[in-house]
């Protein structure tokens, strides 16, 4: 289906352990954010060259736009490790910072998400016994669409409150193994509102992003043994995720070569389409539009991205593909670099 790239693949290989190791000194901090990055992505493409499940082979275009963006993404590290930025925080001592969380707002938000979840999650439930495929209802869900988003406050606290409360809570309940954030009434309802909102978006990157999240705070608390059991039990459990975590790299050749045959470019919307969308249900309430590249973009993005590409004979993905492709979307290779060293400014 796609054109293999060995050459192309042993470079960015070389390149991730090169870069990876270089920050690793001067870091001097294996848990370093551009450490890890690479070592990431150098786990996904050496699945990507292995091909196990009969995976398709990645396109030369892919493992360029993966060295593209791994280089941006490195020159925007260090470019922001030269500026001296100062931060004012409450601190107890000199150098000891303190973070105080606000628990009633937690206890609210986890009270509000799993609630606002349970009324979604009938409603789509509803809708499969009436007939409706769950790959139909989601696309519904994901869209907004009248039949399950009911009106602009709807949309709102769906956007606003219940989509990115859940990964603020998922994240809060990680946190919470290593230092007591939530109290029993949180975790509760947070599992709940996780668990419902896994099940209405279809998708199970928010438990594999627990799994990745417990083990990074395992290593960066020192208790690499642990995380290294849990990597092991992991592995043992869930061997068939290796299609699920490298199947982007297919995945991505397809999307790059349709984006290539058709000349798509939104020159910059699509990296800020998240933005543009909340501004868009303030604006549009007074007749605003949000314009044509938006549009062009979000039917990218919720349509045809959407579709279901063969990464494998009998394995279909969609969506997961990667934040490589998207910046490639904006403005092909340029696109991927400035993209990518804008992030690795910003992490």
């Amino acid at each position: 289906m796609f054109k293999g790239g060995d050459a192309m693949s042993i470079l960015l290989i070389i390149a991730l352990i090169g870069i990876a190791l270089f920050t690793y000194i001067t870091e001097k901090k294996i848990y370093n954010l551009l450490t890890v990055f690479c070592c990431l992505w150098l786990i996904i493409t050496i699945i990507s060259i292995i091909r196990p499940y009969n995976m398709y082979p990645t396109s030369e275009e892919a493992y360029m736009t993966i060295l593209i963006g791994t280089l941006g993404f490195f020159v925007g590290f260090y470019f922001r490790k030269r500026k001296k930025i100062v931060i004012k925080k409450r601190t107890q001592t000199e150098n000891a910072v303190t973070y105080i969380p606000r628990k009633n707002v937690i206890t609210i938000l986890a009270c509000f998400c799993a609630v606002y979840g349970c009324v979604k999650l009938i409603a789509v439930l509803r809708l499969v016994g009436q007939g409706y495929l769950f790959s139909n209802v989601r696309e519904l869900f994901s869209a907004g669409d009248a039949i399950i988003i009911h009106g602009t406050v709807d949309n709102v606290l769906n956007v606003f409150v219940y989509g990115s409360g859940t990964t603020v809570l998922a994240v809060l309940l990680v946190a919470s193994i290593f230092k007591s954030y939530m109290s029993k009434v949180d975790v509760f309802f947070s599992i709940i509102a996780i668990a419902t909102y896994a099940i209405i978006s279809g998708g199970r990157y928010i438990f594999i992003s627990l799994i990745v999240d417990a083990i990074y705070l395992m290593i960066i608390s020192k208790k690499t043994k642990q995380a290294i059991e849990m990597i092991k039990r992991n592995i043992s459990a869930t061997s068939q995720y290796l299609l699920y975590f490298s199947g982007c790299m297919p995945l991505m050749s397809h999307w790059i070569d349709v984006i290539n045959r058709n000349n798509y470019c939104t020159f910059g919307i699509t990296s800020i389409h998240g933005f543009i969308h909340a501004l868009s249900l303030i604006t549009r309430l007074i007749g605003i539009q949000p314009g044509a590249l938006y549009n062009m973009s979000s039917y990218l993005i919720d349509t045809e991205f959407q579709s279901f590409v063969y990464v494998a004979q009998d394995r279909a993905m969609n969506t997961f593909t990667s934040i490589f492709t998207y910046l490639y979307l904006d403005a092909g290779e340029i696109g991927v670099f400035i993209g990518m060293l804008v992030y690795g400014y910003w992490c």
